[in-house]
């Protein structure tokens, strides 16, 4: 069974610019029958193609159509090319010794490593903002703190440390950030949603309907697809509500809805840590008691007590 997986893996890998070359043909064929099949048709009998730059419908119907197009052949590009994205560990210590042979340490170890780096987050509350600025102190703060009391895992098959809601995958035989499945980078899954959210179609809408449903049920309550299969009672719980999850899906920008457009858009974190959902009830009662000895501290010196 074992090998059969394997075979399997491989040859998902082997096939994957077959794959991503149909990919590119179909879309390809549906704009290319779109841009000279179908639009031509919207014209009136008897004009040329100037008519659809003083037709205001028309000219508006190309902007938008040259704007999907663009739109996803960019973030398609940006899927297929971006590294998945992996914890950059070195493979020996400075000792010389492997991260297998202190393997046998890791379980006793990371014990107390947690409970220092729990002692280290409660005495320096503070020490987490990263420089995090004053202009949203609902929404961007949030992102400063992240919890390091999180245990951290081992992959026996690249033998590092893996960080949490990272998983080995076996198509690309490296560990990856934030997997959900193979493969996007971390902070490149919006572009993976915007995809599969576009060229729905009529005819695909029960199947790819249901998929981006699915996806974006995901993401407003903060998981991947591997943390909802998992049934587990003790897993971390990364759901900071369905505003502040898709904020953090689409990253910073000028705008709200900047992480939708085929632009660069800097994300939050670095992949490796998360802010869970207890760190973040956390941080919200120490702004709101922070607001509040604010608010009594202005009565008092507007009463000039």
């Amino acid at each position: 069974m074992n090998l059969i997986n394997i075979n399997f893996h491989l040859l998902t890998r082997l096939t994957g610019p077959l794959f991503v070359g149909g990919a590119t043909g179909l879309i390809t064929l549906v704009v290319y029958i779109y841009f000279i099949e179908i639009l031509p048709g919207l014209l009136p009998k008897n004009h040329s193609t100037l008519f659809y730059f003083t037709g205001f419908d028309l000219l508006g119907d190309l902007i938008l159509s040259m704007y999907i197009t663009y739109s996803i052949y960019y973030h398609f590009f940006k899927c297929i090319s971006m590294d998945p994205g992996s914890p950059r560990f070195p493979s020996v210590g400075g000792d010389g010794t492997t991260y297998e042979d202190n393997n046998d340490n890791n379980n006793e170890t990371s014990s107390s490593n947690n409970n220092n780096n729990s002692n280290n987050n409660n005495n320096n509350n503070n020490s987490n903002n990263y420089n995090i600025s004053n202009e949203d102190d609902e929404t961007i703060q949030m992102f400063g703190d992240i919890d390091l009391t999180s245990r951290w895992g081992y992959c026996k098959k690249c033998k590092r440390p893996k960080p949490p809601r990272c998983h080995h995958c076996n198509v690309c035989n490296k560990c990856v950030l934030r997997m959900d499945h193979h493969c996007h980078r971390f902070d490149e899954y919006q572009r993976y949603l915007i995809i599969v959210s576009t060229v729905m179609t009529a005819l695909l809408l029960i199947v790819l309907g249901a998929f981006t449903g699915f996806h974006m049920y995901l993401v407003s309550t903060g998981q991947t697809t591997i943390e909802n299969i998992d049934g587990s009672r003790d897993k971390k719980n990364y759901n900071l509500g369905w505003r502040t999850n898709w904020k953090y899906l689409l990253g910073k920008g000028s705008y709200w809805f900047s992480g939708l457009l085929p632009i660069e858009t800097i994300p939050y974190g670095d992949g490796v840590y998360y802010m869970t959902r207890e760190v973040y009830l956390q941080r919200i009662g120490r702004n709101s008691s922070r607001s509040s000895r604010s608010r009594v501290n202005n009565d008092l010196i507007s009463n000039n007590i």
